[in-house]
C-alpha cells in the first residue's frame, strides 16, 4: 500500500481531527553529475510526475523514519517506541489512517516582492493553478484544505524549505478519509 507521510507539526492538529484533506508535494527532484569523488556537483531540477493517482488507497503516516509508534499531540515528538497503552487526549500512533486520493493537479508558486509607496518592500506569493486555469490565487482554499491555519502559514512554511524566490512547481493530492 502507498503510504503519505507528515512530518510538518503546523497541520498536526488538523491531521488528528482529520479535517486536513489534501497534501502538496513538490514536483521536482533535483540531479547533479559526479560522484561524492567528483566535486563540486552541477545541480538541476528534473520535473517528476505524480506519485500518487486518483482512487489510490494510501496509509496516512507521521514520521515514517522514526523509530517510535507513539507521538505527543502537542509537538509531533516521538514518546514510546513500543506498543503502549496510552492516553488518547495527550498522545496518537504514527499510523493515522486510510485515505482515498480524489483529485490530483499541479499549481506553481511564485514568492512576490511588492514594492509599495507606503510601506516599502514587502513579500507576497500567489498559486498558479494548471487544471482550474487560475493565476494568482491567493491560496487560502488550498492552505484550508492542507491543515494551515493561513495562507501565509503554508507559504512561509514552503518557502522556508523550498526557498520559493524562484517559481516552483507542486502536486496537489485531495483525498477523503475511509
Amino acid at each position: 500500500m502507498n503510504i503519505i507521510n507528515n512530518t510538518c507539526v503546523e497541520v498536526l492538529p488538523a491531521l488528528l481531527n482529520k479535517t486536513k484533506n489534501s497534501t502538496i508535494r513538490k514536483a521536482w527532484s533535483t540531479e547533479h553529475d559526479g560522484d561524492c569523488f567528483n566535486a563540486p556537483y552541477n545541480y538541476w531540477d528534473v520535473p517528476k510526475p505524480a506519485k500518487y493517482k486518483v482512487g489510490d488507497v494510501c496509509e496516512m503516516i507521521w514520521d515514517e523514519k522514526s523509530e517510535y509508534t507513539i507521538f505527543a499531540k502537542s509537538i509531533g515528538k516521538g514518546i514510546f517506541k513500543q506498543k503502549v497503552e496510552y492516553n488518547t487526549d495527550l498522545f496518537f500512533h504514527k499510523n493515522l489512517g486510510k485515505i482515498e486520493i480524489i483529485e490530483v493537479y499541479k499549481i506553481k508558486i511564485h514568492k512576490l516582492i511588492i514594492d509599495d509607496d507606503i510601506n516599502g518592500l514587502k513579500e507576497s506569493y500567489a498559486i498558479e493553478n494548471y487544471s482550474q486555469k487560475e493565476d494568482l490565487f491567493d491560496g487560502k482554499i488550498i492552505a484550508k484544505k492542507d491543515g494551515f491555519e493561513s495562507a501565509h502559514a503554508m507559504f512561509k512554511y514552503l518557502d522556508d524549505i523550498y526557498d520559493l524566490s524562484t517559481p516552483k512547481e507542486f502536486w496537489v493530492y485531495e483525498y477523503r478519509w475511509l
